[in-house]
Protein backbone atom coordinates (compact mmCIF):
# COMPACT_ATOMS: atom_id res chain seq x y z
CA UNK A 1 0.00 0.00 0.00
CA UNK A 2 2.67 2.60 0.62
CA UNK A 3 4.40 1.43 -2.24
CA UNK A 4 1.28 2.77 -4.70
CA UNK A 5 0.72 5.62 -2.58
CA UNK A 6 4.58 6.97 -3.28
CA UNK A 7 3.95 5.77 -6.91
CA UNK A 8 0.53 8.10 -7.10
CA UNK A 9 2.84 10.88 -5.59
CA UNK A 10 5.42 10.50 -7.75
CA UNK A 11 2.97 10.75 -10.85
CA UNK A 12 1.61 13.77 -9.34
CA UNK A 13 4.84 15.05 -9.71
CA UNK A 14 5.32 14.74 -13.27
CA UNK A 15 2.14 17.01 -14.24
CA UNK A 16 3.26 20.33 -15.68
CA UNK A 17 2.48 23.39 -13.37
CA UNK A 18 0.58 24.43 -16.21
CA UNK A 19 -1.22 21.77 -16.53
CA UNK A 20 -5.52 22.27 -16.96
CA UNK A 21 -6.76 19.14 -18.16
CA UNK A 22 -9.04 16.71 -15.52
CA UNK A 23 -8.22 13.65 -17.66
CA UNK A 24 -4.19 13.63 -16.52
CA UNK A 25 -5.49 14.79 -13.17
CA UNK A 26 -7.46 11.86 -13.25
CA UNK A 27 -4.88 9.39 -14.34
CA UNK A 28 -2.38 9.80 -11.71
CA UNK A 29 -5.13 8.22 -9.26
CA UNK A 30 -6.20 4.38 -9.83
CA UNK A 31 -8.90 4.30 -7.58
CA UNK A 32 -12.37 5.09 -8.50
CA UNK A 33 -13.66 6.64 -5.81
CA UNK A 34 -10.45 9.05 -5.35
CA UNK A 35 -11.50 10.24 -8.98
CA UNK A 36 -14.85 10.62 -8.05
CA UNK A 37 -13.73 13.14 -5.08
CA UNK A 38 -11.39 14.88 -7.88
CA UNK A 39 -14.37 15.43 -10.36
CA UNK A 40 -16.89 16.51 -7.51
CA UNK A 41 -14.55 19.12 -6.16
CA UNK A 42 -13.11 20.02 -10.23
CA UNK A 43 -16.94 20.15 -10.82
CA UNK A 44 -18.05 22.39 -7.51
CA UNK A 45 -15.27 24.68 -8.13
CA UNK A 46 -15.90 25.16 -12.13
CA UNK A 47 -20.02 26.15 -11.02
CA UNK A 48 -18.47 27.91 -8.30
CA UNK A 49 -16.55 30.17 -10.49
CA UNK A 50 -19.55 30.79 -12.77
CA UNK A 51 -21.79 31.75 -9.67
CA UNK A 52 -19.02 34.30 -8.70
CA UNK A 53 -18.63 36.12 -12.15
CA UNK A 54 -22.54 36.43 -12.57
CA UNK A 55 -22.33 38.17 -9.05
CA UNK A 56 -19.76 39.80 -9.87
CA UNK A 57 -21.40 41.20 -13.36
CA UNK A 58 -24.98 41.85 -11.88
CA UNK A 59 -23.86 42.84 -8.00
CA UNK A 60 -21.64 45.66 -10.20
CA UNK A 61 -24.95 46.65 -12.46
CA UNK A 62 -26.70 47.23 -8.97
CA UNK A 63 -24.25 48.98 -7.17
CA UNK A 64 -24.32 45.71 -4.37
CA UNK A 65 -20.80 46.67 -3.71
CA UNK A 66 -20.53 44.32 -0.33
CA UNK A 67 -21.49 41.00 -3.07
CA UNK A 68 -19.12 42.15 -5.32
CA UNK A 69 -16.20 42.63 -2.69
CA UNK A 70 -17.39 38.90 -1.48
CA UNK A 71 -17.72 37.58 -5.12
CA UNK A 72 -14.23 38.71 -5.79
CA UNK A 73 -12.79 37.00 -2.68
CA UNK A 74 -14.16 34.33 -3.53
CA UNK A 75 -13.24 34.23 -7.63
CA UNK A 76 -9.74 34.46 -6.71
CA UNK A 77 -9.95 31.55 -3.98
CA UNK A 78 -11.64 29.09 -6.46
CA UNK A 79 -9.13 30.22 -9.21
CA UNK A 80 -6.46 29.24 -7.32
CA UNK A 81 -7.70 26.09 -5.98
CA UNK A 82 -8.50 24.78 -9.70
CA UNK A 83 -5.05 25.43 -10.58
CA UNK A 84 -4.00 23.29 -7.39
CA UNK A 85 -6.03 20.50 -7.88
CA UNK A 86 -5.14 19.91 -11.61
CA UNK A 87 -1.51 20.96 -10.98
CA UNK A 88 -1.21 18.76 -7.31
CA UNK A 89 -4.24 15.72 -7.86
CA UNK A 90 -3.31 14.78 -4.15
CA UNK A 91 -3.84 17.75 -2.34
CA UNK A 92 -7.85 16.80 -3.15
CA UNK A 93 -8.37 17.04 0.94
CA UNK A 94 -6.57 20.01 1.47
CA UNK A 95 -8.78 22.13 -1.39
CA UNK A 96 -11.65 20.28 0.19
CA UNK A 97 -10.74 21.49 3.48
CA UNK A 98 -11.19 25.38 1.71
CA UNK A 99 -13.80 25.23 -0.16
CA UNK A 100 -15.75 24.03 2.71
CA UNK A 101 -15.08 26.84 4.91
CA UNK A 102 -15.52 29.14 2.20
CA UNK A 103 -19.04 27.50 2.04
CA UNK A 104 -19.40 28.32 6.03
CA UNK A 105 -18.44 31.77 5.71
CA UNK A 106 -21.06 31.92 3.06
CA UNK A 107 -23.75 30.77 4.98
CA UNK A 108 -22.85 32.50 7.83
CA UNK A 109 -22.35 35.68 5.93
CA UNK A 110 -25.59 35.21 3.94
CA UNK A 111 -27.53 35.04 7.36
CA UNK A 112 -25.38 37.77 9.37
CA UNK A 113 -24.85 40.40 6.88
CA UNK A 114 -26.31 39.87 3.36
CA UNK A 115 -29.93 38.90 3.36
CA UNK A 116 -30.58 38.65 7.06
CA UNK A 117 -32.81 35.30 6.38
CA UNK A 118 -32.55 31.96 5.56
CA UNK A 119 -33.14 31.85 1.93
CA UNK A 120 -33.26 29.00 -0.88
CA UNK A 121 -29.27 30.01 -1.82
CA UNK A 122 -28.27 29.20 1.83
CA UNK A 123 -30.14 26.08 2.22
CA UNK A 124 -28.99 24.95 -1.02
CA UNK A 125 -25.10 25.58 0.16
CA UNK A 126 -25.42 24.22 3.46
CA UNK A 127 -26.89 20.82 1.55
CA UNK A 128 -23.91 21.15 -0.73
CA UNK A 129 -21.25 21.59 2.43
CA UNK A 130 -23.03 18.36 4.26
CA UNK A 131 -22.73 16.73 0.29
CA UNK A 132 -19.56 17.51 -0.18
CA UNK A 133 -17.97 17.52 3.87
CA UNK A 134 -19.07 13.53 3.78
CA UNK A 135 -18.56 12.67 0.19
CA UNK A 136 -14.53 13.88 -0.17
CA UNK A 137 -13.81 14.05 3.78
CA UNK A 138 -15.53 11.10 5.11
CA UNK A 139 -17.45 10.78 8.26
CA UNK A 140 -15.80 12.16 10.93
CA UNK A 141 -14.95 15.84 9.16
CA UNK A 142 -18.11 15.43 7.38
CA UNK A 143 -20.34 15.37 10.86
CA UNK A 144 -17.93 18.54 12.30
CA UNK A 145 -18.26 20.68 9.17
CA UNK A 146 -22.31 19.93 8.81
CA UNK A 147 -22.99 21.13 12.19
CA UNK A 148 -20.59 24.02 11.58
CA UNK A 149 -23.27 25.11 8.17
CA UNK A 150 -26.25 24.13 10.06
CA UNK A 151 -25.30 26.10 13.15
CA UNK A 152 -26.26 29.52 11.38
CA UNK A 153 -29.64 28.54 10.37
CA UNK A 154 -30.58 26.81 13.38
CA UNK A 155 -29.41 29.85 15.50
CA UNK A 156 -31.42 31.90 13.32
CA UNK A 157 -34.19 30.30 13.27
CA UNK A 158 -33.98 30.07 17.41
CA UNK A 159 -32.94 33.97 17.81
CA UNK A 160 -34.88 35.53 14.55
CA UNK A 161 -37.97 36.02 17.14
CA UNK A 162 -36.06 37.94 19.86
CA UNK A 163 -33.75 39.65 18.47
CA UNK A 164 -31.87 41.14 15.41
CA UNK A 165 -28.72 39.08 15.12
CA UNK A 166 -27.79 41.10 11.43
CA UNK A 167 -24.57 42.56 11.65
CA UNK A 168 -25.40 45.75 9.24
CA UNK A 169 -28.00 47.99 8.98
CA UNK A 170 -29.82 46.71 6.08
CA UNK A 171 -30.17 43.43 4.48
CA UNK A 172 -28.30 43.32 0.34
CA UNK A 173 -30.07 40.02 -1.08
CA UNK A 174 -28.81 39.56 -3.97
CA UNK A 175 -30.44 41.03 -6.99
CA UNK A 176 -32.47 39.42 -9.64
CA UNK A 177 -32.01 37.50 -11.78
CA UNK A 178 -29.36 36.91 -10.40
CA UNK A 179 -30.61 35.04 -7.41
CA UNK A 180 -32.97 32.61 -9.83
CA UNK A 181 -29.45 32.29 -12.08
CA UNK A 182 -27.25 31.13 -8.76
CA UNK A 183 -30.71 29.01 -7.72
CA UNK A 184 -30.07 27.29 -10.46
CA UNK A 185 -26.84 26.66 -11.09
CA UNK A 186 -26.91 24.85 -7.26
CA UNK A 187 -29.55 22.72 -8.31
CA UNK A 188 -27.61 21.66 -11.10
CA UNK A 189 -24.56 21.26 -9.03
CA UNK A 190 -25.96 18.76 -6.90
CA UNK A 191 -27.47 16.72 -9.31
CA UNK A 192 -23.82 16.30 -10.84
CA UNK A 193 -22.33 15.55 -7.79
CA UNK A 194 -24.71 12.92 -6.74
CA UNK A 195 -24.30 12.03 -10.15
CA UNK A 196 -20.54 11.14 -10.20
CA UNK A 197 -20.55 9.90 -6.71
CA UNK A 198 -23.43 7.33 -7.82
CA UNK A 199 -21.63 6.66 -11.10
CA UNK A 200 -18.20 5.97 -8.67
CA UNK A 201 -19.95 3.91 -6.48
CA UNK A 202 -21.28 1.47 -9.08
CA UNK A 203 -18.13 1.81 -10.93
CA UNK A 204 -16.67 0.02 -7.50
CA UNK A 205 -19.26 -2.51 -7.61
CA UNK A 206 -18.57 -3.51 -10.84
CA UNK A 207 -14.83 -3.49 -10.27
CA UNK A 208 -15.45 -6.08 -6.83
CA UNK A 209 -17.68 -8.16 -8.76
CA UNK A 210 -15.65 -8.61 -10.99
CA UNK A 211 -12.46 -9.30 -8.87
CA UNK A 212 -14.70 -12.03 -6.86
CA UNK A 213 -15.55 -13.41 -10.15
CA UNK A 214 -11.78 -13.72 -10.73
CA UNK A 215 -11.27 -15.11 -7.41
CA UNK A 216 -13.66 -17.62 -7.59
CA UNK A 217 -12.31 -18.78 -11.04
CA UNK A 218 -8.61 -19.20 -9.32
CA UNK A 219 -10.25 -20.76 -6.55
CA UNK A 220 -11.67 -23.77 -8.78
CA UNK A 221 -8.58 -23.66 -10.97
CA UNK A 222 -6.54 -24.17 -7.95
CA UNK A 223 -8.98 -27.36 -6.69
CA UNK A 224 -8.92 -28.17 -10.04
CA UNK A 225 -5.10 -28.42 -10.07
CA UNK A 226 -4.75 -29.64 -6.42
CA UNK A 227 -7.47 -32.84 -7.76
CA UNK A 228 -5.14 -33.58 -11.01
CA UNK A 229 -1.80 -33.54 -8.76
CA UNK A 230 -3.54 -36.00 -5.87
CA UNK A 231 -4.91 -38.23 -8.35
CA UNK A 232 -1.07 -38.29 -10.42
CA UNK A 233 0.07 -38.84 -6.96
CA UNK A 234 -2.34 -41.49 -6.55
CA UNK A 235 -1.58 -43.54 -9.87
CA UNK A 236 1.66 -43.25 -9.85
CA UNK A 237 1.76 -44.41 -6.11
CA UNK A 238 -0.05 -47.56 -7.18
CA UNK A 239 2.18 -48.27 -10.44
CA UNK A 240 5.17 -48.05 -8.09
CA UNK A 241 3.83 -50.19 -5.56
CA UNK A 242 2.82 -52.97 -7.68
CA UNK A 243 6.45 -54.10 -8.94
CA UNK A 244 8.21 -53.06 -5.98
CA UNK A 245 6.23 -55.07 -4.17
CA UNK A 246 6.79 -58.29 -6.43
CA UNK A 247 10.78 -57.59 -6.33
CA UNK A 248 10.79 -57.20 -2.52
CA UNK A 249 8.68 -60.28 -2.51
CA UNK A 250 10.77 -62.52 -4.57
CA UNK A 251 13.84 -60.96 -3.00
CA UNK A 252 12.46 -62.33 0.66
CA UNK A 253 11.76 -65.49 -0.96
CA UNK A 254 15.64 -65.83 -2.68
CA UNK A 255 16.99 -65.06 0.74
CA UNK A 256 15.09 -67.53 2.90
CA UNK A 257 15.73 -70.43 0.30
CA UNK A 258 19.14 -69.73 -1.00
CA UNK A 259 20.95 -66.70 0.80
CA UNK A 260 23.85 -67.25 -1.18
Amino acid sequence: MNSRNAASINMDKQLPFFNWSLKKALDTKPDSFIKARIRILYTILLFSLLKASIVLGIGSAYGQWLQVARASVIFVFYIAMVKLLLYKPSSVKLIAHIMIILGILIVWTNILVYAHNVNLITMQFVFMIVLSSFYIMGSVLGITYSIAGILPVMLFLFMHSNANISLTSFPQEFASPGFEIITVLNFITIILAHYLFYEAYTANIKEKENLNQQLQLSVAEANKMAETKSNFLSTISHELRTPLNSVIGIAEILLEDKPE
